[in-house]
């Protein structure tokens, strides 16, 4: 999962598909060579914008939060828990008042019988 950064200079990637946390990396486009940015990155969610990223993180079994990355200060901080286990992917909305993202839940089966099958 990769994303450009707003201001077109940088590329944001993870390496694997793991719904786990997972490092994030940036490459510079200009050819210098990329470097760890976060370290827990669940499910390829996250989002850049142009002070940070926002970002997906597991934190327990049934539990996760979405995370801010302030570029400026260099620190992650929680925006909120959610619930676990999660699925693929994070989009934010540009006012960032809304966040989207999927989650397992429950799975059921049904029986089926077919009479008078030929």
């Amino acid at each position: 999962m990769a994303f450009e950064a707003p201001d077109g200079k940088t590329l944001y990637h993870t390496k694997t598909g793991d719904y786990a946390n997972q490092p994030l990396y940036a490459h510079p486009l200009g050819g210098a060579n990329e470097t760890q940015v976060l370290n827990n990155v669940a499910g390829r969610g996250f989002q850049v914008f142009e002070d940070g990223i926002y970002h997906l993180s597991v934190t327990g079994e049934r539990t996760a939060e979405i995370r801010f990355y302030d570029f400026a200060g260099r620190r992650s901080r929680a925006i909120s828990e959610i619930e676990a286990p999660l699925g693929l992917g994070l989009a934010v909305s540009s006012d960032r008042k809304i966040f989207l993202f999927s989650k397992f839940v429950a799975a059921g089966l049904d029986l089926m019988l077919i009479e008078n099958f030929r």
